[in-house]
């Protein structure tokens, strides 16, 4: 308990960090994060992304539609919040509406959700509000600045879940 206790307070400690940052460092951490996501995807055939390592585990094609949509839950939230509209609603995201869907289009669609994280950034007031809140199920309350800075970490730890299926002994080879 300990552990998890360290573990949460280190990506908490992250993300303040990250959201203390001017609004144009925290676009550019989220370019970053886009291309990482889009890179991990290049040259993937449908038939691999629906390779299943265990049956606990995902798919590339379920962590591609987890993506999705924590990340279109996000750029509905971020709005919300910095014009101090508190959320009570905590935000659960799993891969629902997703199972069996074209991977091709599914790529699409993440870009698409970047390309619209990248617009509710752009669109912010000048001095957006950051004492509003909505809840995450691990980190607590979080702010704007918060979330979107979370979308980093959540990005990446699923990247390196696609490199871990890749990388899988029984991975179907070309």
């Amino acid at each position: 308990m300990v552990q998890q206790d360290q573990g949460i307070e280190q990506v908490l400690s992250y993300l303040r960090h990250q959201a203390s940052k001017p609004l144009p460092e925290l676009r550019s951490l989220i370019e970053r994060t886009a291309a990482q996501c889009t890179r991990a995807l290049e040259g993937l055939p449908e038939e691999k992304a629906i390779f299943r390592p265990n049956p606990e585990e995902w798919t590339v094609l379920e962590v591609l539609g987890h993506l999705v949509l924590a990340l279109k839950e996000v750029n509905r939230l971020a709005p919300r919040l910095a014009a101090g509209e508190t959320s009570r609603r905590q935000i659960l995201v799993g891969t629902l509406g997703y199972e069996g869907a074209n991977f091709g289009e599914l790529r699409k669609e993440l870009v698409q959700a970047w390309q619209e994280c990248l617009a509710v950034i752009d669109s912010l007031p000048a001095s957006p509000d950051d004492r509003a809140t909505a809840a995450h199920p691990f980190f607590g309350p979080l702010n704007w600045r918060e979330w979107l800075a979370f979308q980093r970490i959540h990005a990446l730890d699923h990247v390196q879940q696609i490199e871990a299926i890749k990388s899988d002994p029984r991975y179907p080879r070309a």
